[in-house]
């Protein structure tokens, strides 16, 4: 998915990378289910640990879940970008 973040130098690269954010983005909801386990987990664990053993668990499940925010915002957002200079009047103009 990185790759998709690289500039199109064409409407090719443009078309494959829009394309390939557009497939990662159908897979959501099944990397949300996995982040939900995840988050789940480290409450119960924290639920039944000590203090001083929690500390990390929570920071880690917190940042897990910030990731996921900021990933799937970075990417609608480059999908968006890409569907407007997706155009072919988008490179006429360059």
């Amino acid at each position: 998915t990185a790759k998709c973040f690289d500039a199109p130098q064409n409407l090719s690269e443009a078309s494959s990378s829009l394309q390939k954010i557009q497939e990662f983005l159908s897979n959501k909801d099944q990397g949300q289910s996995k982040l939900n386990a995840v988050v789940l987990n480290a409450e119960l664990f924290c639920s039944i640990a000590a203090k001083d053993k929690t500390d990390t668990v929570r920071v880690k499940a917190n940042t897990a879940r910030d990731d996921w925010k900021t990933i799937m915002s970075n990417l609608h957002n480059r999908e968006t970008s890409l569907q407007v200079s997706n155009t072919p009047s988008a490179y006429w103009e360059k």
